[in-house]
C-alpha cells in the first residue's frame, strides 16, 4: 500500500493513434508502463485502492525487470520511480523465469524498495555462465529481502489463482519451475522459456495480459505453426475457466515466431498488441508474427513496439523503420491507462524522438 501522499495528474487526452503522445493517468485509474529495456522484459503498474479511512490509495506490481549492466539497471529503475515513489511498498513482484534479460534488475530494485511478495519461476539458471550469475545474484537479493516468497520450484500455484489489490485482480495463468510432462519433447531453448510465469490484470472491465517468453509454437525460424504447444496450448485448453481474452496483450518472446500462434491469437482476441523488443541479432518483432495479429483482426495502428525505428534485418517488423538503425533502449516506453469508468487508453509515453536520437 502507498505510504505517501502521491498522485498523478487527473485524466488528459487520450492517445488517438499509436504515435500520439501517451495517456495520462487519473488517480483512480489504472497506469502500467511497458518499459523499453531493449531486448527484455519490464513493466510496472499503479493500482487504485481506498484506504482504511477512505482516501486514495495505490498498491504497485512489477512484472520482470529488464537486463543486467549496470546502466540498464540504473535506467530501469529510473523509469519505475516515475510510477512508485521511493518511500512507497512494491505490493508484488513477478520474476517469470531465469533469463537475465528479464531478472536482471531485480536485485537493484529490491535493493532500492521494500518488496512485500514475489512470485518466482524458482528453477535456477543453467545453461549460460552470465544467467547463472544473474540467477545468483538474484537468489541472494531474494533471500536479504523479507518479502513472502511464492517459489514455483518449491509450491504449485494452480492456474486461476487470483490476489486482489484494491479494484484490481490479477489472475495467474500460467507458470511453472520445469515445463510438465504432458507437454511433451521440448528443444531445449523451449524448455528454459516455456514455464514461464503469465498474468493478467483485470480491471473496470478491462483488462491486460503478460506473457513473459511463452512458447506456443515449435520453431524459431520457420513460420509453421497450425498446433499451439507448451504453454499457449495450456492456457487454451484452460480457457473456459482462466478467461485468457484481453484487451492489451503484452506479446510473447519479444515477437518471436516461436510464440504467438495463430490459435492463442484468436483465443485472446486482444485490441491492442505490445512488442517488447530490442536491438540485438534476432530481428524481432518478426513480420510473420505481427501478421499473425493483423490476420486475427488487430489494426497495424493498435500494434506497439519498444524499438521504434529499428533496422535489424529483412524478417523484422518493417513498419517505422529508419534504415540502418539500431534502436537506443529507454526512449520508447509505453503507457497504458484503464479509467474508472472501463475507458482504455494506449499510447507512447513521449512523442517519437529524432532519429538522430533514437539510433545508434
Amino acid at each position: 500500500m502507498s505510504k505517501g501522499a502521491w498522485s498523478l495528474a487527473p485524466l488528459g487526452l487520450f492517445a488517438l493513434t499509436a504515435f500520439a503522445q501517451g495517456p495520462v493517468a487519473g488517480d483512480g485509474d489504472l497506469y502500467i508502463r511497458v518499459i523499453d529495456v531493449g531486448h527484455g522484459n519490464a513493466a510496472v503498474a499503479r493500482m487504485p485502492a481506498t484506504g482504511e479511512s477512505g482516501e486514495r490509495d495505490h498498491h504497485y506490481l512489477v512484472y520482470d525487470t529488464g537486463r543486467w549492466e549496470d546502466w540498464e539497471r540504473q535506467a530501469t529503475l529510473e523509469a519505475i520511480e516515475q510510477v512508485v515513489p521511493r518511500s512507497d511498498v512494491i505490493d508484488f513482484m513477478v520474476l517469470s523465469h531465469a533469463d537475465m534479460d528479464h531478472i536482471g534488475g531485480a536485485a537493484a530494485i529490491l535493493g532500492a524498495y521494500q518488496v512485500d511478495k514475489i512470485i518466482r519461476a524458482g528453477k535456477k539458471a543453467t545453461v549460460f555462465q552470465s544467467d547463472v550469475a544473474i540467477w545468483e545474484e538474484t537468489d541472494r537479493a531474494i533471500k536479504a529481502e523479507s518479502a513472502k516468497v511464492l517459489d514455483l520450484s518449491e509450491q504449485d500455484v494452480p492456474a486461476g489463482t487470483r490476489f486482489q489489490f484494491g479494484e484490481t485482480t490479477l489472475t495467474l495463468l500460467s507458470g511453472f519451475a520445469v515445463p510438465p510432462e504432458e507437454w511433451g519433447e521440448l528443444q531445449p531453448a523451449h524448455q528454459r522459456n516455456a514455464p514461464t510465469i503469465v498474468i493478467r490484470l483485470e480491471f473496470a472491465g478491462r483488462s491486460v495480459l503478460f506473457t513473459g517468453d511463452s512458447i506456443g509454437c515449435r520453431h524459431y525460424e520457420i513460420d509453421d505453426c497450425d498446433e499451439p504447444i507448451a504453454t499457449e496450448k495450456y492456457m487454451l485448453g484452460n480457457s473456459d475457466s482462466v478467461e485468457i481474452r484481453s484487451d492489451v496483450i503484452v506479446a510473447p518472446h519479444n515477437g518471436s515466431i516461436s510464440s504467438s500462434s495463430p490459435a492463442f491469437v484468436a483465443g485472446v482476441a486482444p485490441e491492442w498488441v505490445i512488442f517488447q523488443s530490442g536491438s540485438a541479432i534476432y530481428e524481432l518483432p518478426r513480420t510473420a508474427t505481427v501478421e499473425r495479429y493483423i490476420r486475427a483482426g488487430v489494426l497495424p495502428s493498435r500494434i506497439l513496439r519498444t524499438d521504434r525505428g529499428d533496422h535489424e534485418g529483412p524478417k523484422e517488423w518493417p513498419q517505422g523503420r529508419i534504415e540502418g538503425c539500431a534502436d537506443v533502449p529507454f526512449d520508447d516506453h509505453i503507457d497504458i491507462v484503464i479509467t474508472a469508468s472501463g475507458d482504455l487508453a494506449v499510447g507512447y509515453s513521449q512523442p517519437n524522438p529524432p532519429p538522430e536520437q533514437s539510433c545508434n
